[in-house]
């Protein structure tokens, strides 16, 4: 039972990485983290409303959350958020 649920962990996490992966090599290099009720990129601290930022893509992973990739056109920003929806996830 154990070594089947760390398969499960260990797939799951490697299909995030590869979702990563894949996003940064279509051009999303910058980093969102949730503040408050405001998107911050965290390579340049700017602050974004939810309407600011549009949704390219959305990857669920299972055991984690969901992967973002969002853009700013007017800042010509690309970058990925993850909504971690499971509460045993330590961030």
């Amino acid at each position: 039972m154990v070594e089947k649920m760390l398969n499960e962990i260990i797939s799951d996490m490697a299909y995030a990485s590869c979702t990563v992966k894949w996003l940064s090599t279509l051009g999303y290099k910058q980093n969102f983290e949730l503040v408050g009720d405001k998107l911050m990129c965290v390579q340049n601290k700017k602050f974004f409303g939810l309407n600011e930022l549009r949704v390219d893509h959305l990857q669920k992973v299972n055991g984690l959350g969901y992967i973002y990739g969002l853009r700013h056109d007017n800042l010509c920003i690309k970058g990925i958020f993850v909504l971690y929806t499971d509460s045993d996830v330590i961030i």
